[in-house]
């Protein structure tokens, strides 16, 4: 059966929607402020220029609005409208009919208007908390004590700390029936470690794969079927924002790495300190290899 991929790696639905309400209006700011900040940015400064087009058209149909302006020169109508926009006024083009400074009137209020929309906008956004997490690139499965292990781990990218951090693992499982149907399970990992009072290092997160797992079957054989995805979720508060941040990873049956261990980034310092070094964060050796866990 040919995998069923819903998620990309930062947890993103690769899926095709159909049926949604047709108003693409009744929800634009959920998705300003869902959209990326270089999509977000696009946005304004697209906007910004398609309203100065609109209303340097406006200026430039009709002959004699603005004084000072080149007779027919669109430029000098848009640029007239970027100076009314901005409220900058350099004093040389100027409303010059009746018509021009009803256009005028029109472009101030909408120009006071939308950047009051745009700082809200732009300050929402940048006010949304964040965690700067790093999820290691790969998960890797080793074998200790006669049980076989799932580890992945995850690092705090910024100095502060994490507290009451709480991870939780999830398998998801993309099946079609017999009759076409396609059906998602979810079916939640036990972890011997979820919660931790205080991130600020790094953290190993386990499952043990045996019978009560739903990966008891899973295998490094290639040919072993697993339309499967793991669904990382890492929820707690920033002790600086004093707000809740969370973040989230997925991982396929590709990003699995078989009798391996990650590489330590924990190491004792000169002056007796702990040090992380993110430098090998993502790597992993074979589990023949001597080194300890982080």
């Amino acid at each position: 059966m040919t995998d069923i991929q819903a998620l990309d790696r930062q947890g993103r639905f690769q899926i095709e929607r159909l049926g949604l309400p047709s108003d693409p209006a009744a929800d634009v700011y959920h998705h300003l402020m869902a959209i990326s900040w270089p999509r977000f940015i696009a946005l304004l400064i697209s906007t910004y220029f398609a309203i100065n087009l609109v209303f340097g058209t406006l200026y430039w149909l009709v002959d004699g609005s603005i004084k000072g302006a080149r007779p027919g020169s669109y430029m000098d109508a848009f640029f007239f409208s970027v100076q009314t926009l901005a409220t900058i006024g350099y004093g040389e083009l100027s409303p010059g009919s009746t018509y021009g400074h009803w256009v005028v009137s029109l472009e101030a209020c909408a120009g006071t208007l939308g950047f009051a929309l745009i700082a809200g906008l732009a300050f929402a956004k940048f006010s949304v908390p964040s965690a700067r997490i790093l999820f290691s690139r790969i998960m890797i499965v080793r074998e200790q004590a006669g049980l076989q292990l799932l580890e992945f781990r995850l690092a705090n990218a910024r100095p502060n700390q994490l507290v009451d951090v709480k991870v939780k693992a999830t398998l998801a499982r993309n099946e079609m029936t017999s009759k076409g149907e396609v059906h998602r399970r979810l079916q939640p990992l036990v972890l011997l470690v979820s919660e931790t009072p205080l991130f600020a290092l790094s953290f190993v997160v386990t499952h043990v794969m045996d019978e009560h797992s739903p990966l008891n079957l899973l295998s490094s054989d290639p040919l072993d079927e697993c339309n499967c995805e793991i669904i990382v979720t890492l929820t707690g508060i920033d002790d600086a924002l004093g707000q809740a941040v969370y973040a989230r990873t997925v991982y396929t049956r590709a990003d699995i790495r078989w009798q391996h261990r990650f590489v330590s980034t924990l190491t004792m310092g000169d002056r007796g300190r702990l040090q992380l070094d993110l430098r090998n964060f993502h790597d992993a050796v074979p589990d023949k290899a001597q080194g300890l866990d982080t």
